[in-house]
């Protein structure tokens, strides 16, 4: 009973954790108390608790590269601050990826269950349905929030986008029973993912669905009719979203303008690439902004990152550990080609791959190593699953 509490506790304080991205936020005060330290307390006890409880480790190739690629990640980055240096984004940044995505992927492999990992996802939906809702609220001032564009709880826009995109694509792809009204709620996670404006997401979404209808067309005809209206009523009320900023500000003119911050994408793969020549073995987790400024006129303050896992790992942590995530990537991608034509009855792991592929594709366009972090959860439950089906483990 106590372990099924400490679990509990474990799994919602997690999500919360992982909606926030970080042990404090400053910004997170509900009558004078910051509820960003509860929740980080919650974390952290029953996250010790769960990683006390593991008695032995079993390795499949997967699993070792993660790890491995974690363990190096987590070393080199302290001795690239020797001689580059660090800064409080480092410090932060280093602390969040070392802290929260490191032992959730731990915990997800050793010690979570089926049931747990199942009920994980389902509470992924409630934090949406959440910061949802908090969205709705905040409608009416959407003008005054930076650039126009839709954040709540302390996270981005990008954050914010994802988490939508993240709802839809689980109440779409699993099967419940309550399956069918839950997509009602849709057309709502698809207009709040459009007022944050952030193109990545949406972009990203939409490459998993048409490659998914792509391969399933027959199967899922009258799905695809059906979900085509669902996203062209959800385009259409958009209007809702426009405000006085001006039109490259507007959350829905900038999903729809590929032209805006164009440059700024451009100049950070430039950047991104000669700092490689100067630095092949990185300059450390924050510093990519620091470093990278003493090749290009343009500079960026030091909260700035590359927009695309693969230029910030090599950036920051160096192209050994860069290296070691391609071939974590041709293990899961390797594994995916069996383990998803199984029976029907493992729709669970299709999910989680499915999950695992749309925030990996929005890896490569938005968002930081830490920023990615739902990410790295799906490739270890991905892991987790895979090593329950080879094995036949009862879970």
């Amino acid at each position: 009973m106590l372990e099924y509490i400490i679990k509990n506790i474990y799994l919602f304080s997690t999500a919360a954790l992982l909606a926030i991205g970080s042990f404090y936020d400053e910004r997170l005060v509900i009558y004078e108390i910051n509820i960003t330290v509860i929740i980080s307390i919650f974390y952290t006890i029953s996250s010790l608790f769960l990683l006390l409880k593991t008695k032995y480790l079993s390795f499949n190739v997967s699993k070792f590269v993660l790890y491995l690629f974690m363990f190096l990640t987590i070393l080199i980055t302290p001795i690239n601050w020797i001689i580059y240096g660090l800064n409080d984004y480092s410090l932060i940044k280093y602390i969040s990826f070392a802290l929260i995505v490191i032992p959730i992927c731990y915990i997800s492999i050793e010690v979570l269950k089926k049931e747990d990992m199942n009920k994980f996802i389902w509470i992924f939906v409630g934090v949406s349905s959440m910061l949802m809702l908090i969205g709705f609220m905040s409608l009416g001032n959407i003008s005054d929030l930076d650039g126009g564009r839709m954040s709540v709880m302390g996270g981005g826009p990008i954050v914010f986008s994802r988490w939508m995109m993240i709802a839809v694509l689980i109440i779409f792809f699993n099967k419940n029973k309550y399956s069918k009204f839950l997509y009602l709620l849709i057309p709502l996670f698809l207009f709040m993912s459009f007022t944050a404006g952030s193109r990545g997401p949406i972009y990203s979404f939409l490459i998993v669905i048409f490659f998914y209808f792509l391969f399933s067309f027959r199967k899922n005809f009258f799905k695809i009719i059906l979900f085509s209206l669902v996203a062209i009523l959800s385009i259409l009320s958009l209007s809702l979203t426009e405000n006085n900023k001006g039109v490259g500000s507007q959350s829905t003119s900038r999903v729809f303008n590929i032209s805006t911050g164009s440059y700024s994408r451009i100049d950070r793969v430039d950047r991104s690439l000669n700092l490689v020549l100067n630095a092949p073995f990185g300059v450390g987790i924050g510093n990519w902004a620091q470093e990278s400024n003493k090749l290009s006129d343009h500079q960026h303050e030091d909260k700035q990152y590359p927009h695309n896992i693969f230029l910030e790992l090599v950036n920051e942590s160096g192209i050994i550990v860069l290296l070691i995530f391609i071939i974590l990537l041709i293990t899961i991608f390797d594994a995916s080609l069996s383990l998803l034509f199984y029976e029907n009855r493992y729709y669970f792991l299709r999910l989680i791959f499915i999950l695992f592929v749309y925030l990996f594709i929005n890896s490569l366009v938005s968002g930081d190593i830490v920023d990615n972090r739902l990410m790295f959860i799906m490739l270890a439950l991905f892991i987790k699953e895979q090593l329950v089906l080879n094995k036949g483990l009862d879970e």
